[in-house]
């Protein structure tokens, strides 16, 4: 591993072939494993865990104690299989056991999903798109089902820079394909909704400290309690330090530079707090963090190898929910949410004088949402609602700090009100009609009207073959249209980028407990907002210039042997391209390829986690190359050690692969290197 003092450097390029041969010989032996005879597996041993103990149970046993639910797809309860969409879970047990530490982790190991990370934010792939610098202003992020995109970027957090510890997560509903028939903008290419634990799962106190490489340290303590009076409660307040890595950048290598290396500039810390208080049926939730983040590699033009650049992202909401049935087949729930976001960033600059830039914003916005849902006798689930946000302050600002010269001071409001309307219905007990529709009337462009329509047929309960059509949008933010520092300008005249998708998937289980899930896509997106240079004005401006097309494939098989082993296996094929010339589009992977292995290794209590991620080279802005990679990750936790006591070793990137992804605008590096090998303990102490 390699600590504070060791520069880490990196060739895009390097070992490119030796990974690509490596990545196909596991994926190989992952499938013929997973589709190995079920004659040679050994016999099932009975299960040990004690009476609804669920958390002793594997990831498989639970999916067949009964079939997945989602919320997110619909925005009510229903069984995965019968969701308009192809829908991927991630429980618990399953981000404890793999060692993930941030949301950014947990997406990356699904299905045709990958991240990029630039020293100081985590951006989100899927399907072959994810735009260097993107802000993941094209998916919606949820907590809880409230939206945690910010009024200002409309940006989603997943990394350090996100609001929740994942220990606090009790699953993670991941929802493929455009969703603005249910959700509005965003929901471009899909829908991730967080569902945190309740006071109960805890059941008391449990404390965890954290130590990793890189000189990190890190520590939470949570409470959690139900009382017979049906009064639940969970709180939680932690702490992360990490004073990162010594990076060197070759494009900086010269004198005046400290030859490239970037001495303690790649710091990272954060402070989180979430409560939430449910009773009957009325929730009410709170949550805030603060990530201070380092920039090492001199982005925007900055001084290199100044520990003053930096940005801050706070972010806080309170939400009250209630949901109740209003008779033997309908429910009705609403919301009532304040939000707050806060950034700021800090940049030097040395030349042609040295100065100090204060860039930041702020975001103030409030909303309600209502809906109902109703279960007829002549087999349709009705689902009504409305939905209403003001975004009554957003403030943008960048000055010069001493002497103080303002660039920008802008003081804007917006909003938006939506009606929407959805009938799942079942003509036959094998086929199921799901029809949505959504309008939103925005302040700033007018209106936006999205369709969905899935049909799906079930031969069997646990089987699914779905046809799948939906059109989305995604509104121009705030920073977009209302920004304007030299060399950038505004455009308030911007209009919302659309995405019209057309997708088939198959969910079934086959023998030998292998469950499958397939499905083929193809969409195309129009008027995406894009940073381009106007000769006339000398200035870059966002402008709805681009259309992009993209046609693929997803496989994923998951299977449970004896003895508790559990393996997972998907491989994601696409081919994403700019219209206008048929070009590829920069960082976009053709290839996916990821293996997941959970065992238990003797000792009743002793469990390891594995898995290895395969990731295809992709164009970088320059025209180059950012190298196809694998990287393996390695976990070991041991439960009870004594009592309340739990034990967790991870390493990352255990193979210390040397690989990068490809840089924005913003940076004079073509490909951003990433961590090399790291571990981490754990200990978490429940009582």
């Amino acid at each position: 591993m390699r600590e504070r003092g060791t520069p880490f450097s990196i060739d895009g390029g390097r070992n490119r072939h030796r990974v690509g041969r490596l990545a196909a010989a596991v994926c190989a032996v992952a499938a013929l494993s997973l589709l190995g005879a079920h004659a040679s597996a050994a016999p099932e041993p009975a299960a040990t865990a004690a009476p609804g103990d669920l958390t002793q149970l594997s990831l498989e046993e639970l999916l067949q104690i009964q079939i997945p639910e989602v919320v997110a797809a619909s925005r009510y309860t229903q069984k995965t299989v019968d969701a308009p969409a192809s829908v991927s879970i991630v429980i618990a047990e399953e981000i404890r056991r793999h060692g993930y530490r941030t949301l950014g982790d947990i997406l990356n190991g699904l299905p045709g999903f990958y991240t990029s990370y630039d020293r100081n934010y985590t951006y989100l792939g899927t399907r072959g798109f994810s735009r260097p610098g993107d802000y993941n202003t094209r998916v919606l992020l949820l907590l809880d089902g409230h939206r945690l995109n910010d009024d200002v970027f409309e940006q989603a957090l997943l990394g350090t820079e996100g609001i929740l510890d994942v220990e606090l997560i009790d699953r993670v509903e991941v929802v493929r394909g455009p969703s603005s028939s249910v959700y509005g903008t965003n929901a471009f290419f899909g829908v991730i909704n967080v569902i945190t634990r309740r006071g109960k799962d805890l059941g008391g106190f449990e404390a965890e400290g954290k130590g990793a490489s890189f000189g990190t340290t890190a520590g939470r303590l949570a409470f959690g309690r139900s009382t017979l009076s049906g009064l639940d409660v969970i709180a939680s307040a932690s702490g992360h330090e990490s004073d990162g890595q010594d990076l060197y950048f070759k494009e900086f290598d010269t004198a005046g530079t400290n030859h490239g290396v970037a001495a303690g500039g790649d710091y990272d810390r954060y402070r989180r707090a979430f409560a939430r208080v449910s009773r009957g049926s009325l929730d009410l939730e709170a949550a805030y963090s603060s990530r201070e983040k380092g920039i090492p590699t001199g982005a925007f033009g900055t001084a290199f190898d100044d520990r003053r650049n930096r940005t801050t992202d706070e972010r806080a909401f309170l939400e009250a929910r209630y949901g109740a049935p209003t008779g033997a087949r309908s429910e009705f729930s609403a919301r009532l949410y304040h939000d707050w976001y806060r950034y700021y960033g800090l940049y030097a600059y040395h030349d042609p004088v040295p100065v100090l830039n204060d860039d930041s914003a702020k975001g103030y916005s409030w909303g309600t949402e209502i809906d109902w849902s109703t279960r007829t006798l002549r087999s349709h689930v009705l689902t009504t609602g409305i939905e209403y946000r003001d975004d009554y302050r957003q403030e943008q600002d960048n000055h010069d700090v001493d002497p103080y010269v303002e660039y920008l001071r802008s003081r804007r409001s917006a909003g938006f009100f939506a009606l929407f309307a959805q009938d799942e219905f079942t003509p036959t007990k094998r086929f199921i009609v799901n029809l949505g529709l959504r309008h939103d009337r925005y302040e700033t462009f007018g209106g936006t009207t999205n369709p969905r329509v899935a049909l799906v047929y079930k031969p069997r309960e646990r089987t699914a073959l779905k046809l799948l059509f939906g059109r989305a949008f995604r509104a121009p933010n705030a920073y977009e249209s209302f920004y304007s520092v030299s060399p950038s300008a505004a455009n308030p005249d911007l209009s919302p980028e659309t995405i019209t998708t057309y997708e088939a998937v198959i969910e079934s289980d086959l023998p030998c407990r292998v469950r499958l899930s397939a499905s083929a896509f193809k969409y195309r997106t129009r008027d995406l907002i894009t940073l381009e240079l106007d000769p006339g004005l000398g200035e870059t401006i966002y402008r709805n210039v681009e259309s992009v097309s993209s046609h693929g494939a997803e496989l994923a098989l998951d299977r449970r042997w004896s003895r508790g082993v559990e393996t997972r296996l998907s491989y994601s094929l696409q081919k994403t391209t700019n219209d206008e010339d048929n070009s590829g589009l920069t960082n976009s992977p053709r290839h996916l390829a990821k293996l997941h292995l959970l065992v238990p290794l003797g000792a009743p209590r002793l469990l390891g986690g594995f898995e290895a991620l395969f990731t295809s080279r992709r164009k970088t802005l320059a025209g180059g190359q950012a190298g196809g990679f694998l990287v393996v990750n390695a976990d070991l936790l041991a439960r009870e050690l004594t009592r309340g006591l739990d034990v967790s070793v991870v390493a990352y990137n255990l193979l210390d692969r040397h690989y990068g992804v490809p840089g924005s605008a913003e940076h004079v590096q073509d490909v951003i290197l990433q961590d090399g090998r790291s571990a981490r303990l754990s200990l978490t102490w429940r009582f």
